[in-house]
């Protein structure tokens, strides 16, 4: 009998800290895998907010102008170029906003974006300069509509990343 309690003590000592082991194991590769899903999920609604583009029914002058006059309201908004515009988040053209003329007047889409743990970032931003944009569109009497613009790809960063950034963007497809 005493031969049985000190193999049952001697067991116990062996198995618990191996089936820990296999259990802390097994709950972390849970995790790991629960975490890659809900990124990979992240990932996919950031790129198809992204891709969504407001046509202005304007010439690339007026819309220029009706853009600027938004960007101008919105907070770190700056005009980047004749037809680009940019959001300071936390490093100058974070976000990259441009027009590039259509058959029936101007579409306003993002064409680069950064990354954070790869994650397009600037989904939130972007909803609400597009929306101010068109509100701004409607009270001077212009039409506008979102449409579906091109996807967004993951390319290398060109120049050296700086602190906290990632070495990769998001960019249009067609950019």
């Amino acid at each position: 009998m005493d031969n049985v309690k000190y193999l049952l003590i001697l067991l116990l000592v062996i198995a618990l800290p191996v089936a820990g082991s296999v259990l802390k194991r097994m709950a972390n590769a849970k995790g790991d895998e629960l975490g890659r899903r809900r990124l990979a999920n992240r990932t996919v609604q950031a790129l198809e907010q992204l891709a969504v583009s407001l046509d202005v029914a304007a010439d690339p002058a007026a819309a220029a102008r009706l853009v600027t006059e938004v960007a101008d309201t919105m907070k770190k908004w700056r005009r980047a170029g004749e037809l680009e515009w940019h959001r300071e988040v936390l490093y100058p053209a974070d976000i990259v906003v441009r027009l590039d003329p259509t058959e029936t007047g101007c579409r306003l889409a993002v064409v680069r974006t950064h990354e954070s743990v790869t994650v397009p970032q600037g989904v939130r931003d972007w909803e609400r300069f597009r929306d101010a944009v068109a509100a701004a569109a409607t009270t001077h009497g212009v039409a506008t509509a979102t449409t579906a613009s091109h996807p967004m790809v993951r390319v290398p960063r060109q120049e050296p990343a700086g602190i906290g950034q990632s070495d990769h963007l998001w960019v249009r497809a067609d950019a």
